[in-house]
């Protein structure tokens, strides 16, 4: 299956996107997001916040750009595999954050996937 130029900058700028937006959003309510790592008792909670950020941001905007698709796709991928077993342990919770947990473990993996076709465009 080939991905045609129109689709496959679709898909970039709205991956990338997403990726901008959410480091922004972690950068700016850097007190909230470390407050939750560290009660998830995730360690050095503010280096691997800050980290994170400029991961999105950097690696959003190469995607936009077109830039290193493979390299920026797999850094993305490893990001997000890592916070789904550091912080979105739903197997460890009950209830409402169970479900809450599941919820974005699940959006989690389907940017994985998403990534992965990413750095699948030639």
């Amino acid at each position: 299956m080939e991905i045609s130029g129109h689709s496959a900058l679709i898909a970039r700028l709205l991956v990338g996107s997403y990726f901008i937006v959410a480091g922004y959003v972690y950068a700016r309510d850097w007190k909230v997001y470390v407050a939750r790592l560290r009660d998830a008792r995730v360690l050095l909670a503010t280096l691997l916040l800050w980290v994170g950020v400029l991961f999105y941001i950097i690696c959003g905007l190469n995607l936009i750009l077109g830039y290193q698709l493979t390299l920026n796709s797999r850094l993305l991928i490893a990001v997000l595999l890592c916070s789904c077993v550091l912080y979105y342990r739903f197997w460890t919770s009950k209830g409402v954050q169970r479900r809450v947990q599941l919820k974005t473990f699940m959006l989690n993996l389907a940017l994985v996937g998403s990534l992965i076709m990413i750095a699948a465009i030639k």
